[in-house]
């Protein structure tokens, strides 16, 4: 089963994650021991700090896609960028100067912790009049799903895709988080997950515990399905 992480910082010395080519190839060597065979590189792009330039971003990601074939010969690396949904991000996306994911239409998008609702329902409807599918990057660090749980569920029926953070399913069962996620992983909300890597000791790559736990709870076909089925897709460009 190939197994694929959606949301990761491994491009050096573009935003607070790898800070060095060395430190990337450290990270890469991570993914790989931890079962990752896909990667999507999702370095920060907003219009205020991280306004990355598109050229620069698609060169860092040819020579890390390199290494990590010296690193394992199995291990993918696909382009990308997560979005902080800002002003001015819509005329930047029509202008085709933020990434996408893996060269598809779905584009990874992340909001304030304490974003309203409306706020996110109205940018997720305007990437969507763009034509683009937008996965809501780790949902669970949003408030506005914890008051109101079914909005996750109206989100969905919008048309957007939902990405949680492995680390949030390994942080206890009294966790607010981890109850959080659960519920999700057993109402079928969840489409991908992703490591959200920043560095090889902080915030270093965890995906085996996660890929166990998921299975022990849902079982091996929902299983495949988040991790490596729904990407798949996304990166052929299918409907998921």
């Amino acid at each position: 089963m190939k197994c694929f992480d959606i949301h990761t910082h491994i491009l050096p010395g573009i935003d607070d994650g790898s800070k060095s080519m060395e430190m990337t190839i450290e990270l890469l060597k991570q993914l790989s021991d931890e079962g990752v065979t896909d990667v999507i590189a999702t370095p920060h792009y907003d219009t205020h700090h991280n306004r990355q330039d598109y050229d620069n971003v698609i060169k860092l990601y040819e020579a890390v896609k390199e290494q990590a074939k010296s690193v394992d010969p199995n291990l993918n690396v696909y382009s990308g960028c997560e979005i902080l949904y800002s002003k001015g991000i819509l005329e930047d996306i029509k202008n085709k100067k933020v990434p996408m994911l893996a060269e598809s239409n779905h584009c990874l998008v992340e909001f304030y912790p304490r974003q309203e609702y409306y706020e996110i329902e109205n940018a997720l409807n305007e990437l969507l009049m763009l034509g683009k599918t937008p996965v809501i990057a780790h949902l669970e660090r949003y408030e506005c799903f914890y008051k109101k749980t079914d909005r996750v569920s109206e989100v969905i029926k919008m048309g957007a895709l939902v990405q949680i953070n492995s680390s949030s399913f390994n942080c206890g069962r009294f966790n607010k988080t981890a109850r959080f996620v659960k519920k999700l992983l057993l109402n079928g909300q969840i489409h991908f997950v992703g490591t959200d890597c920043h560095d090889p000791k902080n915030r270093r790559p965890l995906m085996k515990s996660t890929v166990k736990y998921i299975e022990s709870m849902v079982g091996e076909r929902a299983l495949k399905k988040i991790i490596e089925t729904n990407p798949t897709k996304l990166v052929s460009g299918e409907y998921i």
